[in-house]
């Protein structure tokens, strides 16, 4: 089985959205991408099992709350 999710985040503006991606796609592996679409950010993930991505959800969406609690 495969296993598909994909969040969308809107930020305030494009820059606020690139800014919060250029920082979480460091930590982006091989069951995660992110990108930008306007000012959404958009992370695909693919797991082969359905906890393997509620993991990858929860750290990506950990991440992103201590990158913008930062700003």
């Amino acid at each position: 089985m495969s296993v598909r999710t994909v969040m969308r985040i809107t930020m305030d503006g494009p820059e606020e959205a690139k800014m919060v991606v250029d920082a979480l796609s460091v930590d982006d592996d091989g069951y995660i991408s992110t990108r930008v679409e306007g000012k959404v950010i958009v992370a695909d993930i693919d797991t082969e099992r359905l906890e393997s991505g509620r993991r990858a959800a929860d750290d990506w969406l950990a991440c992103l709350m201590s990158i913008v609690r930062k700003q």
